[in-house]
């Protein structure tokens, strides 16, 4: 009895100090234009190699969609914005115990999953493939 109680009791404060810290993040980026403010990392990849990596760009687009500006929103990273609404349903599922849209979890087997878990990564690949693309043409047509 007292290893439940303990275990409810670590999971809860793990979980109060997990949305401490994402809420801190959240007012970080809110208040703290990441174009201007000299305290965010660089980078590393695009540090390394010159080349903007799948990823440049989100603190940007966080930023500016929570000052609810979409359109630069997009413009800085769109990846970001197409997956926000799923990640914030994952994280809402994961701190609530329960998935938040059963009927469609229900409905699918473990293989589907699979499925769209395997299709999800490689659209993710795909998205990364066509950028960096993109970006080594762009590049190429710089220096010709």
């Amino acid at each position: 009895m007292v290893n439940i109680k303990l275990y409810d009791t670590n999971k809860r404060l793990l979980q109060s100090l997990t949305v401490l810290i994402f809420l801190s993040g959240c007012a970080l980026i809110f208040l703290f234009d990441p174009v201007q403010s000299p305290f965010y990392p660089p980078c590393l990849f695009k540090k390394l190699t010159g080349l903007n990596c799948p990823g440049c760009g989100s603190s940007r687009a966080l930023h500016q969609l929570m000052h609810g500006n979409l359109l630069p929103a997009l413009d800085y990273n769109i990846l970001v914005v197409i997956f926000l609404p799923f990640i914030v349903v994952g994280i809402l599922s994961f701190f609530t115990g329960h998935w938040i849209i059963t009927r469609v979890h229900l409905v699918f087997n473990w293989y589907h999953q699979q499925f769209h878990i395997f299709a999800f990564l490689v659209k993710i690949l795909q998205f990364c493939l066509i950028f960096l693309f993109s970006t080594l043409k762009s590049v190429g047509d710089i220096k010709n």
